[in-house]
């Protein structure tokens, strides 16, 4: 903003990395959990005498992590559509087929993370569940 750039592309600059941070946040967490939930938390028990109730303890803030994943997902392109329809007033064509394409976007990456969040409940469920 010291160089003399205009007010408005200075906010463009900030929205475009604000969003792509909200992006590589949710989709990056999404892959990580899916990753040691599936893979290298069953691998790190060596010793399985009480696996149950120390997997219910240590598994029980995930269930809120992966509601916040799911959604930061489902906002992302949402914030996205609506930024474009605040910042840029004119209504084209090829405007209004960009806001659609983020919505549909939006809608194909909250089904994405919603199958992926509730198969990992499922994965908690089946390594905190009592044995018997």
């Amino acid at each position: 903003m010291t160089t003399g750039l205009e007010p408005s592309l200075a906010c463009h600059f900030v929205a475009s990395f604000v969003l792509s941070g909200m992006i590589a946040l949710a989709y990056s967490l999404c892959g990580v959990e899916f990753v040691v939930l599936r893979g290298l938390y069953p691998g790190l028990w060596r010793d399985a005498r009480h696996f149950t109730a120390v997997a219910r303890e240590e598994l029980t803030p995930v269930n809120r992590h992966l509601n916040w994943i799911e959604r930061l997902a489902v906002s992302i392109p949402l914030i996205a559509a609506m930024l474009l329809v605040i910042v840029d007033s004119t209504s084209n064509l090829t405007f209004k087929l960009l806001v659609l394409a983020l919505i549909f976007l939006g809608l194909i990456g909250a089904r994405i993370t919603g199958a992926i969040t509730r198969h990992l409940l499922q994965v908690i469920v089946a390594l905190t569940k009592p044995k018997g």
